[in-house]
């Protein structure tokens, strides 16, 4: 796919030299080539649309003129409108971009579409325990809070959650925790602490483990669920007598 755009974008660049040449020995025909120049940009925009499989039929219209592309149309997420603009300012960096695409998506609940954005990042790769993120949902407007103790993730968590299907609008209010050596410390040794504990060895042995640590300048939050009392206690406790936890703010849930 990339070998395609490639090409498709060298026989552009083809184009306009050939344009300019042109123009340069024959004024009368600039307009004329100008016009030839935005249907070849518009073609390669299309070619683009088509192979990330954003245009699909006739959702998506391109227009080029006057060093202004204009997308109008419909996609099903936001991350594919996002894609739409980066695809046509790869073609032609120099031109401005007009974004008239709306995301027509299903309609869900408040709570469903807010389930389905954390069910997709809870279950990324890269979401840690060390990571705590909060959905919120409001007629189509999705709130992402909490914290990335790596500043990527923030990033890579917004794209992930643009692209679920029912997504309108996204606030990011994501912190990103300090760099800290002696942050990392308490979080390491706290989460070795929790895991290797007895009564924590089935949480450990969960694909997502329940129980997330955040460290904020020698400052824990303890966020998750576990199944008692009793384990939310204990969870507090090791880290607040066993680590160098300045405070420990424990928001554990006890599942019901």
């Amino acid at each position: 796919m990339k070998k395609q755009v490639r090409y498709a974008i060298f026989i552009v660049l083809i184009l306009m030299v050939s344009m300019i040449s042109m123009s340069s020995s024959n004024p009368g025909n600039q307009q004329q080539n100008q016009q030839a120049k935005d249907q070849a940009i518009k073609s390669v925009i299309v070619n683009q649309l088509i192979e990330n499989k954003i245009m699909q039929g006739n959702n998506i219209q391109v227009t080029v003129s006057n060093d202004t592309i204009t997308l109008n149309g419909a996609v099903s997420t936001l991350a594919s409108k996002r894609m739409a603009v980066q695809d046509a300012h790869k073609v032609a960096e120099g031109y401005q971009i007009v974004n008239n695409i709306t995301v027509q998506a299903p309609q869900l609940t408040d709570k469903a579409l807010a389930d389905a954005v954390l069910k997709r990042l809870s279950n990324h790769v890269f979401y840690s325990i060390f990571d705590w993120i909060i959905v919120n949902a409001d007629n189509g407007v999705v709130t992402l809070a909490g914290w990335v103790y790596v500043p990527w993730h923030k990033t890579e968590f917004v794209h992930q959650a643009e692209k679920v299907a029912g997504v309108k609008k996204l606030v990011d209010d994501i912190k990103v925790l300090p760099t800290s050596s002696t942050d990392d410390q308490i979080r390491e040794r706290a989460a070795r602490l929790i895991y290797n504990n007895p009564t924590f060895e089935n949480y450990a042995n969960n694909v997502n483990p329940p129980i997330h640590i955040i460290v904020d300048n020698g400052h824990v939050i303890l966020e998750g669920v576990v199944d008692s009392n009793y384990a939310k206690g204990l969870a507090g406790n090791i880290v607040r007598f066993d680590t160098d936890a300045l405070s420990v703010d424990n928001q554990l849930m006890v599942a019901k």
